[in-house]
């Protein structure tokens, strides 16, 4: 077995999907056709060999390529002989991972897992390492450095002492805070434990028989430590998530997921007297991962109690969910019981949060046990890690539509809830959507003028989420109402808007149709209509 997995991405039939990156799979035309004769002339020098065959039907071939898979594969297509080739996909087995707390009998039982649908969202993906997740906490449990010291970026993997995090994709960042005011070192030692924490529930490591199971298999996770007995400051949140984001653009990563589970401390006033303005770093700490394009996961806060009336969220969460220059960027998560009910100290009353578990949690601890753990810190690491999935699904979306998506797929859990849960399989289904315009026509020339005539505006959609679309028409209508438009693709994946030229319009009339999507990520067509009819003779 390889240390890692020798598997790449490729875009294939419209799909992201997984392939084995020097083998092809190709049939010859019939048994006529000499194997060795087409391979020679197609790859043009490039060492190969047959690894296996069936006569004529299949060939399995490893090729030490020397240009791209899917230029190959256009090669053989064309290669005189040859019936098809395509790429060696990858397959995974139709299992649940084997880590013993995602059974609902074990007494440790990972509920979040089923309350978000998360093995749903794994069968469409576990995550990919062109997107990184910066846990700004705490640190996490780690034994001594080594001889040769740490570098900053470099990989933690077998020095977390905690057995589920040990073999983990867990990256170097800093630790701020020294004796003596020495200056930081790349050595994210967890003192206090709640990095450790949201480090399990992000990131454990899946399919090892142990213990738990992390939202994300396969990014990497940037961890640092900004604290100093547990607690941080705005100028220690403000450096390491400067050097999270220039980590990432060293190492050409453009898709950063931020976990920051912080409240300020400040117990002499009411909550809702800290208002957007309240810090400029704190605020410069959001322009910052807006000017990145990069996404911050919050937690709303737990020390809600009834003399805080109807509504309560806790600064600088307030920040991201209410202020519109950062809101785009900012998901803010509040925390759900195994009930799914509002665990108790949650924050709550807004219409843009999000609520993921945060009661009755077990995860790893800096002891190299599992520990039972409570508060909107955890329900901000299964946001992070659903979040960081979707970018991993959908890589060319931007920030404000993965946040987008993340939102307005979350569900009530009955009809009386005022609270969403995060919904991860159709949260990364969304994101995903492709909805093409199909190129049908939607000119009605030379028509008789007896005739009313029927054309049709078509969009293939394929993701399983109802789709809402915002049509407005421009000049003449050609019977289109402008409105909204909702439309389900699980019932037929075609949405139509028939346009019709009636016999009693003008000879010649001309409109145009806009079509947005509303929902999940932004698109728009504006869709040119025009009809004219021969002249009565």
């Amino acid at each position: 077995m390889s240390p890692n997995p020798p598997f790449q991405s490729l875009r294939f039939q419209g799909r992201d999907v997984l392939h084995r990156p020097d083998h092809v799979i190709l049939q010859l035309q019939d048994e006529n056709v000499r194997a060795r004769d087409v391979l020679d002339d197609a790859l043009d020098g490039d060492p190969y060999r047959i690894v296996a065959r069936d006569g004529h039907r299949w060939l399995y071939v490893r090729v030490e390529k020397k240009r791209s898979i899917l230029d190959l594969v256009a090669i053989l297509d064309r290669t005189r002989g040859v019936a098809w080739a395509e790429p060696d996909l990858v397959f995974s087995p139709l299992e649940d991972p084997n880590d013993p707390m995602l059974k609902p009998e074990h007494p440790r039982y990972q509920w979040g897992v089923d309350c978000l649908n998360l093995r749903e969202a794994w069968k469409r993906t576990t995550g990919k390492d062109s997107v990184l997740i910066g846990l700004i906490d705490t640190g996490i449990a780690l034994g001594d450095p080594p001889d040769n010291g740490s570098v900053l970026g470099q990989s933690l993997q077998g020095y977390p002492t905690h057995e589920d995090l040990a073999d983990g994709n867990f990256i170097a960042g800093r630790s701020y805070v020294q004796p003596n005011n020495q200056p930081p070192i790349a050595w994210p030692k967890d003192a206090y434990g709640h990095g450790t924490n949201l480090a399990g529930i992000l990131a454990a490591v899946t399919g090892n028989g142990k213990g738990m199971a992390g939202v994300n298999r396969v990014s990497p996770v940037y961890v640092s430590n900004v604290t100093d007995y547990g607690k941080t400051t705005s100028g220690l949140l403000l450096q390491g998530i400067q050097d999270l984001l220039l980590s990432a653009e060293a190492a050409g990563i453009d898709r950063v997921v931020i976990n920051l589970a912080f409240a300020l401390d400040i117990k002499a006033v009411r909550d809702e007297s800290v208002d957007s303005r309240f810090s400029h770093a704190v605020r410069q700490i959001f322009t910052t991962v807006v000017e990145h394009g990069a996404i911050l996961c919050l937690g709303g806060g737990n020390d809600y109690n009834e003399t805080k009336g109807p509504q309560y969220i806790e600064y600088p969460a307030r920040l991201g969910l209410l202020d519109p220059e950062f809101a785009e960027y900012a998901v803010v998560a509040g925390a759900v019981a195994p009930d799914l009910k509002l665990w108790h100290g949650s924050a709550r009353g807004y219409a843009d949060l999000v609520f993921a578990p945060g009661s009755n949690i077990w995860t790893t601890h800096r002891s190299g046990d599992y520990k039972e753990e409570f508060g909107t810190s955890m329900s901000t690491a299964y946001v992070a890690g659903v979040a960081s999935l979707m970018w991993s699904y959908a890589p060319d979306a931007t920030a404000q539509e993965i946040v987008r998506c993340l939102k307005c797929t979350a569900r009530k859990p009955s009809a009386e809830a005022d609270h969403r849960i995060v919904n991860a399989c159709a949260a990364v289904d969304s994101v995903g959507a492709k909805i093409i315009l199909l190129p049908l026509a939607f000119h009605f020339e030379e028509l008789d003028h007896e005739l009313n005539q029927i054309g049709l505006i078509e969009l293939e959609i394929a993701t399983c989420s109802t789709v809402t679309f915002r049509v407005t028409t421009l000049g003449h209508s050609f019977g289109i109402a402008s409105g909204l438009y909702h439309h389900d693709p699980c019932l037929n994946p075609i949405f139509t808007l028939p346009a019709h030229y009636l016999a009693d319009d003008p000879p010649d009339v001309s409109g145009t149709v806009r079509i947005e999507c509303v929902e999940f990520r932004k698109m728009t067509w504006d869709v040119e209509l025009r009809g004219s009819r021969n002249p009565r003779s």
